[in-house]
């Protein structure tokens, strides 16, 4: 079952969305952002909700010389990472040019009273990684972390959750 949307959508569908809710009923598919793309519709802006967690291309990124992203988050629950927008399904809302990059996630701060949860699949799917803050990105690369015991986390990010602890 779709749910909110179709509620909220009421007698304005754009065309095609009812055999859209059709087929997404079908699969039951739940509300999220690309769904609200796809019917047209305007995803509002992520709220600011605490202190954000700030995420880095790379190791030691205060004294990495060349260019990197960075990707400010606030909390909020972020399945499908991506540089141009960051979607979080919980909060039906986007954080617009995030600059995030799945796979491609190396050091974060995160403030004293949050935690981030990294998985290893889109859509919170494969190994869980959860770091507590407080924690600067200078001095806990994700190479310190092991995953499965074999590799490490760094560049293999590709769904973030940021929490209050």
């Amino acid at each position: 079952k779709v749910r909110g949307l179709k509620k909220c959508l009421g007698k304005r569908k754009p065309n095609g969305a009812v055999d859209f809710y059709e087929k997404a009923a079908s699969r039951q598919m739940t509300d999220t952002v690309r769904l609200m793309r796809r019917l047209r519709m305007s995803v509002p802006e992520c709220p600011k909700v605490g202190q954000p967690a700030v995420l880095f291309q790379h190791c030691w990124p205060r004294s990495y010389r060349g260019w990197q992203w960075k990707s400010v988050l606030y909390q909020g629950e972020y399945p499908y990472p991506h540089s141009r927008h960051c979607d979080n399904d919980r909060q039906l809302c986007v954080v617009r040019h995030c600059g995030l990059r799945g796979g491609d996630l190396s050091s974060m701060d995160i403030p004293a009273n949050m935690k981030v949860e990294v998985y290893s699949s889109v859509n919170f799917g494969g190994s869980k990684l959860t770091l507590y803050g407080p924690m600067n990105a200078d001095h806990n690369c994700m190479t310190k972390f092991s995953m499965n015991g074999r590799r490490s986390w760094n560049d293999r990010a590709r769904s973030v959750k940021v929490l209050p602890k």
